[in-house]
């Protein structure tokens, strides 16, 4: 029996309810109500904008928020940790004294203090993810208050909060309500972060009362330097609905409201941190209710601040701010809509999260302006900021004198200009909107900005992401835009280096690199490897069903280049003597590279010949190279050679640099080998033009290819491997050496036959490795460690990873029986989590504890004559004995080099004693095996986590082994069995948790979910792309030869409507996404499901035979029969040319689970 505890004379609740999560209908929108969650641990929340606001918001009520990036904020910018936090310092604060029989009753509702109340606190978010709702029911004192914290375009950050009362009686309030911590406009995150005291010497408020409002800013710019920098922009607060307020600008009075002492108004403040509050009365009859807002926004100039105050005065009514909030809502539909992300199924947790992976993936990556219809002035700024010379040519062109065109227009314009760098530069256009520079407070290594507006206030084109995120979320875009496929491959392989490799991060003006920073352990130079197979696979593989022959007709053609990074990888003797320091800066180049920039454009970081033109070569020549350059690191048996300083698609494996071999992608470039393969069988020509210096390469490599075919019949030797792997280093040294130089110009023909021959020759390589991959209990080895020796280059296997087992089943080389078997293998692993029902990266395994740490065992020590000693001595150099007798290292001594360091330092140390020492350390310790922050961490890629990015790739990669069975004519049995593994592994996602089981809203995406603690890392995860393309695959759009067919295989009856029900979706495809229209609304039969395709509305109807009638601008339906589009009225759907106005499709009953 639990013992009553007293909270003064009060008792404190025991509460016992558990959270719950449903749909509700509130004010005309849908909500996701999580019930009760202040029963659940803490867990972290953002709020979305159609513009540049952004806010993320602890379930504890601590919040940051602003515009643009960190340095603009509102509340503090902190991590997610200290945000967990700061409702005590922090965001908005409520205080009620409540009057009612004869005695005064104090609520602060949301307050983390002791429960004397019965209450029932529920938070709310709306589908579209602007609006987020605290509520918390007194049913103690008969009262009901909400706060809302949304966004509006015209007055910044809005809370609207609604006190009702749910009583039988009157009862009168006195209230105070505010916003705490408020920063003035000027404030550097740095400041925020680490002189807080500092800024708060320069802070200072002034109230305007007759308006209830409130300026806020800095009395000067915080500096050290002997010159005057003045503040002259302000935050401003005000607030509306409130009778005659006090207002306050601190929290000193706050302490004395709550003990009912009477509060005076404030007129200034200064040197402390700044607040808002209004002081009220009010009566309130049962069942009435009260709103009120505060408002508060950022950077408001000396011009700004006198027309906000204008309006005021004028009045500006609460509709007019539910009016701007509602119309950025509208703007979010229409974006994501735009995208495709507007579903209706019986289940709403499953259209729910798609628009919400839609909306997240279009915030990452941008989505079209304007369909195909692109604005000149804009390709006009995007050609001069990539080459000037350039743009004068375009600007000539007739067609570029209207102010909208066609990008069919465009495209033909500049092929009968015939410069191929006008073509390149017009594939290369991505007329791109919404886009951002992604982080939050729970990614603190990402510095985020979101610049969404040209100075005019008309959206701002452009897009900019890393080169691992922004590829991934254009695939998902392609479904809905695939006109652009081939553009996305374009900008992908000329952000491509002659050596092989891709830079950091893409933008609209092109590409950028990292620099090192020494003084930050961060800072890191390198290239990523697996993802040039993977993504650049994938976007080659659309293009050849959706258009095919596209890619044979640039196959050819020199409209392609090189990025020239500065970065140059060592000789192959450097690398085997420390693969972990492989790259080289070659400033000089840095230097010649930005002088050419400014001359030209951004153009001048592409590769050049001697005469100063820019390097033009084939597509093929494109899509060999990063091939070519894998296959050089390729070690039989083992995987390829990750020597380039930056580890794969999991970061956190950080320490595989070096000496780790990948078969993740070993995987993906059998599959891009065989696409390859089938791209060249289906081209015309019979040889092809490459460059002199690629085509000895690629002859090299089929050389020593076919010397050493004896290898791939069973287990190969360490001496083998290295005879393999020397001959293949000096091919690839000379290689790079060549490029380094410059290359000549010089072209050489291949032959087609000789080019797929070499293919075939390597898939047997591949293959043999994949099979040798396969550990006893049925997963594939992901990753191994190269060892170098002199006479031989030995492979060790590392632990099983969730990655690896979906490279295998991407690559192609499994048959549905062998699919079956692993997957099975899978779920009887140590990586499937039973509490998730999910699958980890690694098998949880527990850390030694302290005590258990640095334990020197007795025999190493009685092997070691020099230990002895050195113990004896009383030293303490390097070894330490504790009062037990066990022998420990210094702790200064991190790692291995660091020890090696300090004893070569030392001259008593004799080398052969400092080599044995290091032997020693390394058995303490095992760093061989140290695969990097992935071993040694708990949260984000570490120990006992859940990364749903890759759970997610597991799920797509099911359902497209399911279809690619289904086509091949797998059994029933089988594609039941497979289906029952989708199933799980779908099961096992988040918006088929509660939000208990999820730890958050389970419509939104997450990026990790460690072993301790509810999901962590809200938003642009790289899961909502793979989440969109399956959610596609369930509902069987399939796309081949240039026709779409509606045929699910996935697809489970219970998603079709068991009722007629009313859907909204965004207006017509082909608007601009930026519009602020209005929606449509179709009204949907039982037995129907909705989603939109390219923006056309697709109707599944229950049927016994498969059909489609499309409307059309023509005032008949046209019934096709079967369930393919063809090949015409696909062209038109994808081009969003109107014609299409809705197409139903017949699914037939049998065909759905």
């Amino acid at each position: 029996m639990i013992e009553e505890i007293l909270w003064g004379r009060s008792p404190v609740r025991q509460e016992s309810a558990d959270s719950g999560g449903g749909f509700i209908e509130r004010d005309g929108e849908t909500y996701y109500r999580i019930s009760n969650y202040d029963r659940m641990p803490p867990f972290f929340m953002t709020v979305v904008s159609g513009f540049d606001h952004w806010m993320f918001v602890s379930s504890t009520g601590g919040m940051t928020c602003g515009r643009r990036d960190p340095e603009n904020a509102l509340f503090p910018y902190e991590t997610d940790d200290r945000i967990h936090d700061a409702d005590a310092t922090t965001g908005s604060r409520t205080v009620l004294l409540v009057r009612r029989g004869g005695q005064v009753f104090l609520w602060k509702p949301f307050a983390r203090e002791a429960p004397v109340y019965e209450i029932e606190r529920n938070l709310l978010k709306n589908l579209a993810g602007n609006r987020l709702v605290f509520e918390e029911i007194n049913r103690g004192l008969g009262l009901a208050f909400s706060c809302e914290w949304s966004t509006s375009d015209r007055f910044g950050f809005v809370r609207k909060s609604t006190v009702r009362n749910t009583g039988e009686a009157e009862v009168r309030l006195e209230l105070l309500d505010g916003l705490r911590n408020l920063l003035p406009f000027g404030v550097s995150r740095v400041l925020q972060s680490n002189m807080s005291t500092l800024l708060d010497a320069y802070k200072q408020a002034e109230s305007h009362t007759e308006l209830c409002a409130a300026i806020y800013t800095l009395s000067s710019i915080p500096s050290d330097r002997a010159e005057p920098s003045e503040a002259l922009a302000a935050t401003v607060a005000w607030g509306i609905g409130m009778d005659r307020p006090q207002l306050l600008l601190s929290e000193d009075q706050v302490a004395a409201f709550c003990a009912g002492t009477p509060v005076h108004g404030e007129t200034f403040s200064r040197g402390k941190r700044g607040a808002f509050f209004l002081q009220s009365s009010l009566n309130l009859a049962p069942g009435a209710e009260r709103t009120w807002y505060l408002l508060a926004d950022v950077e408001q100039g000396p011009a700004q601040v006198p027309a906000l105050f204008e309006a005021i005065r004028r009045g500006v009514s609460a509709d007019a701010v539910d009016q701007d909030v509602a119309r950025g809502t509208r703007r979010l539909l229409r974006l994501a809509g735009g995208a495709d992300g507007c579903q209706l199924s019986s289940d709403p947790l499953v259209t729910a999260r798609h628009f919400s992976n839609t909306l997240f993936n279009i915030m990452r990556g941008g989505t079209f302006y304007d369909g195909y219809r692109l604005p000149s002035a804009d390709f006009l700024d995007f050609a001069g900021r990539r080459n000037g010379p350039v743009r004068e040519k375009f600007a000539a062109l007739p067609v570029l004198q209207r102010d909208r065109l066609a990008l069919t227009e465009l495209t033909a314009a500049a092929r009968d200009a015939g410069d191929p760098h006008m073509e390149r530069l017009v594939l290369e256009y991505l007329p791109l909107m919404f886009s951002r520079r992604h982080g939050d407070p729970s990614r603190p290594w990402n510095r985020f900005s979101i610049d969404l507006r040209n100075p005019d206030g008309s959206d701002r084109l452009h897009y900019e992401g890393n080169w691992r995120d922004i590829f991934q979320n254009w695939e998902g875009l392609a479904i809905s835009y695939p006109e652009y496929i081939e553009s996305f491959i374009a900008r992908f392989v000329n952000a491509s280096t002659a050596d092989g490799y891709n830079p950091y991060r893409i933008s609209r003006e092109g590409f950028d690199w990292e620099v090192l920073d020494a003084d930050d352990p961060w800072s890191n130079i390198g290239y990523w490897g697996d993802h040039q197979g993977n993504y650049l696979l994938r976007l080659l593989d659309l293009s050849r069903r959706y258009h095919p022959g596209k890619l044979g007709e640039l196959l050819e053609r020199e409209l392609f280049v090189y990025a020239n990074v500065p970065y140059r990888l060592k000789g192959y003797a450097a690398l085997l003597k420390d693969p972990r320091n492989s790259v080289e800066y070659d400033a000089a180049e840095a230097a010649d590279i930005a002088v050419r920039v400014a001359q030209t454009g951004s153009d001048g970081k592409l590769l050049a010949l001697a005469d100063g033109s820019i390097c033009r070569v084939s597509l093929l020549e494109k899509l060999l190279v990063p091939a070519l350059v894998k296959i050089g690191n390729f070690v039989p048996a083992g995987g390829i050679w990750m020597n380039t300083q930056r580890p794969e698609w999991n970061d956190a494996n950080n320490a595989l640099v070096g000496y780790g071999l990948s078969m993740v992608t070993l995987c993906y470039l059998r599959r891009y080998l065989v696409l390859l393969a089938d791209l060249l069988e289906e081209h015309g020509s019979s040889s092809y033009t490459l460059s002199g210096e690629l085509a000895d390469f690629l002859g090299g490599l089929d050389r020593a290819l076919s010397r050493h075919r004896a290898m791939r019949g069973g287990d190969v030797t360490a001496a083998e491997r290295k005879a393999f792997m020397d001959e293949l280093g000096a091919l690839g040294e000379a290689y790079r050496t060549s490029v380094y130089a410059g290359f000549s110009g010089q072209k050489e023909r291949v032959s087609k036959s000789g080019v797929l021959v070499f293919i075939r020759i390597t898939l047997e390589y591949l293959d043999h490795s994949i099979a040798r991959s396969r550990r006893p209990d049925g997963l594939y080895h992901t990753y191994r460690l190269v060892h170098f020796a002199a006479d031989g280059h030995a492979v060790e296997d590392l632990g099983e990873m969730l990655e690896g087992q979906v490279a295998v089943l991407n690559s192609g080389c499994l048959g549905t029986a062998e699919s079956l078997a692993l997957l099975d293998a899978l779920r009887a692993s140590q990586l499937y989590r039973s509490d998730q029902d999910s699958y980890m990266l690694y098998p949880e395994r527990n850390l030694p504890r302290f005590l258990d740490k640095n334990l020197i065992a007795p025999d190493l020590v009685e092997d070691n004559p020099w230990m002895q000693a050195e113990l004896a001595s009383g030293r303490s150099r390097f070894l330490v004995r504790d009062v037990n007798g066990a022998a420990h290292f210094k702790p200064q001594f991190r790692n291995a080099a660091e020890l090696q360091a300090a004893l070569r330092a030392d001259p008593a140390v004799a080398e052969k004693d400092a080599d044995e020492l290091c032997g020693v350390y390394e058995a303490v310790f095992g760093h061989r095996h140290f695969t990097g922050r992935s071993g040694t961490m708990y949260k984000y890629e570490g120990l006992g986590c859940i990364y749903w990015h890759m759970v997610s790739k597991l799920a797509l990669t099911i359902a497209e082994t399911i279809s690619a069975a289904a086509r091949a004519g797998a059994g029933a049995p089988e594609l039941e069995r497979l289906c029952g593994h989708f199933d799980q592994v779908r099961n096992g996602l988040g918006m088929n948790k509660t939000p208990a089981a999820y730890g958050a809203f389970p419509i939104d995406p997450y990026s990790h979910t460690p072993a301790f603690a509810g999901v962590q890392q809200p938003g642009m995860t790289g899961q909502v792309k793979e989440d969109i393309l399956t959610r596609f695959e369930e509902l069987g759009v399939r796309v081949d030869h240039g026709a779409i067919a509606f045929e699910p295989i996935l697809l489970r009856r219970a998603e079709f409507l068991t009722g007629p029900q009313s859907w909204r979706f965004p207006g017509q495809a082909g608007q601009q996404a930026g519009q602020q229209d209005g929606q449509q609304v179709a009204e949907l039969p039982a037995g129907s499901l909705a989603f939109t395709l390219c923006g056309v509305p697709v109707i599944y109807r229950l049927a016994d035979a498969p059909s489609i009638r499309l409307s059309t601008a023509q005032p008949e339906q046209l019934v096709i029969p079967g369930s393919s589009l063809g090949r015409y009225w696909t062209r038109s759907l994808c081009l969003r040319e109107g014609q299409l106005r809705k197409i139903e499709v017949d699914v037939p009953r049998d065909a759905v689970r």
